[in-house]
């Protein structure tokens, strides 16, 4: 007889910051809930939470876990938050985040390569721009081949398939050197780090000589704080993690995106960076599980 230990967790927020003066900023895990181990449901909601490094009108997490056929376990995981706004850099009128597991256990089967579906969304993306005091309206876009990955394997096959043109963009994604280093972390089972963001296009055209913000595919640099990465995927074989976004702050992202181009001049006169280090995530959620075997 096999037995099944279920995995799943889900948090609207969390993080440390560190300043420019050595002081650190500690983000408390907002709405955080976690699946029991034997399955079940749990659900956390946390409304009107306001601290001067993010504030919400409404986020809710909920895990799920039980067992929908003979030797067939399904895992959902959701986070939905609405009125978001971080460090007052970036507001977002709703975003939500699901990941979905399901495995068939057969005897003597350990291959934790099992079936998953993620969906992701983003609803009235701003970001303000504290050195020109201006707003960008803009649309994280979803990659549908990436959504539609259904195994950490299928990976490999998005590879092969993607065209020579796109490969280097997909690279970007997965901030990886080399198609090389890709495939030998794939052939591996090792983990990854990708995105389900295409890219972060301006929702309204920026007028002539107006600012521009400094990105690359899902990443955002928001001057004086650092970087933003939208829609970030993490996977390895029997673990799969959605994070809406996650912000880097310190010198070393920043650096890969400020040297602009034609289409994203930078202006070279930027604010010194407020955040000096540290990670916070937003709307972050993960489901799987695992067999026990005797």
């Amino acid at each position: 007889m096999v037995e099944f230990t279920y995995n799943a967790s889900a948090v609207a927020g969390g993080g440390v910051i560190e300043k420019q003066d050595g002081s650190f900023l500690i983000v408390p895990s907002l709405a955080p809930v976690a699946l029991s181990p034997a399955g079940g449901e749990g659900v956390t909601i946390q409304q009107n939470y306001s601290s001067p490094e993010i504030s919400f009108s409404f986020a809710e997490t909920r895990v799920f876990g039980r067992e929908i056929a003979k030797n067939v376990f399904f895992t959902e995981t959701n986070v939905y938050i609405t009125n978001l706004r971080v460090l007052d850099v970036l507001t977002i009128a709703a975003l939500q985040a699901n990941v979905k597991s399901t495995r068939t256990i057969l005897v003597d089967d350990h291959d934790d390569d099992h079936e998953f579906e993620l969906d992701a969304s983003y609803v009235g993306v701003v970001v303000h721009d504290p050195k020109s005091h201006s707003s960008h309206p803009v649309a994280p876009k979803i990659d549908v081949s990436m959504k539609g990955l259904k195994r950490y394997r299928d990976l490999t096959k998005l590879v092969d398939k993607t065209t020579r043109a796109a490969k280097p963009k997909l690279l970007d994604r997965f901030d990886t050197a080399s198609e090389d280093k890709l495939r030998e972390a794939l052939g591996k089972g090792r983990p990854v780090l990708g995105s389900l963001v295409d890219s972060v296009d301006d929702e309204v055209p920026a007028v002539r000589g107006g600012v521009r913000l400094a990105r690359k595919n899902h990443k955002l640099h928001i001057p004086g704080v650092g970087v933003v990465r939208f829609g970030e995927l993490m996977l390895k074989p029997g673990r799969r993690r959605v994070n809406l976004l996650r912000f880097k702050f310190g010198p070393d992202d920043v650096l890969s995106l400020r040297g602009g181009s034609e289409d994203d001049p930078i202006d070279n006169d930027e604010a010194p960076e407020i955040y000096t280090g540290g990670s916070l995530t937003i709307a972050s959620v993960e489901g799987n599980g695992s067999p026990l075997y005797p």
